[in-house]
């Protein structure tokens, strides 16, 4: 986790100039340097998971200085995502795009992009525009405080992972006349990542067999009582596939079958 500049970084300002809000009349600029937060971020809770999913969750608490810093209902948070396991968050769930399928985007749920999309449940509410506090999981304060949270994982555990984002605070100063004018200001960044690292083969044997039935032994020593093992067929070898009738069996050296 780091700072980032007031205003965001280019890779971000790039991205969101470009985006289908930009391209349908929104405007962003950046916040002067005199503008930066005199408020902080506070991290509240940053935590990895491991099973049954991977990922991490992260409270990040917006406490400004009132009277200097942005504060009330037009105070946004803005996020970059950037991974290699694409999800598209949809207001139905999300939609899981194949291991590998990279994502460099503006977290928000796919109808946020959608210029004519009504929310049935308000369709009064504006719902074209990047924020993420639109959908995603923010709680404002009485004391001007803003909790954003958010917690991503993926259920695909055996591909390594890399999930980074970066989190911005925004503010539509002129809301009645210039409503799709945004601010960005100070931002930080975080994410995680996972490695799969599978177990080691203690012993590997290997045979062949053209046609016909065959039975191999093999012996495995010094194995310890009451553990589990794993014994398998690995049928991705070309030379394994026109076996499949293949199978394991395990018998202890008096001959009873485990």
């Amino acid at each position: 986790m780091s700072q980032l500049p007031v205003g965001g970084t280019d890779a971000f300002f790039n991205l969101l100039t470009s985006s289908v809000w930009a391209q349908n009349g929104w405007t962003f600029n950046k916040a002067p340097s005199v503008e930066s937060l005199k408020g902080r971020f506070d991290i509240g809770v940053y935590i990895p998971f491991v099973t049954p999913n991977v990922g991490a969750e992260i409270q990040v608490l917006y406490n400004p200085v009132v009277g200097q810093d942005p504060v009330g209902t037009n105070v946004h948070f803005i996020q970059r995502v950037v991974n290699n396991h694409a999800y598209i968050s949809t207001l139905q769930g999300v939609i899981k795009q194949p291991y590998g399928t990279l994502e460099n985007k503006i977290d928000t749920v796919i109808e946020q992009t959608q210029l004519s999309f009504l929310d049935p449940q308000n369709p009064q509410k504006q719902t074209f525009n990047p924020f993420y506090d639109t959908y995603g999981k923010t709680v404002r304060y009485p004391n001007q405080t803003i909790l954003f949270r958010d917690y991503p994982v993926r259920d695909d555990i055996y591909n390594n992972k890399a999930w980074d984002a970066e989190l911005y605070l925004a503010e539509v100063k002129d809301p009645l006349n210039k409503p799709n004018e945004v601010t960005i200001y100070d931002g930080i960044s975080w994410g995680w990542k996972s490695i799969f690292t599978p177990p080691k083969t203690t012993k590997k044997f290997s045979d062949s067999l053209a046609s016909g039935f065959e039975v191999d032994r093999f012996n495995l020593s010094q194995l310890t009582p009451g553990s589990k093992y794993i014994a398998w067929t690995n049928n991705d070898l070309p030379s394994n596939r026109c076996n499949p009738n293949t199978f394991l069996s395990t018998h202890n050296d008096s001959g009873f079958r485990l």
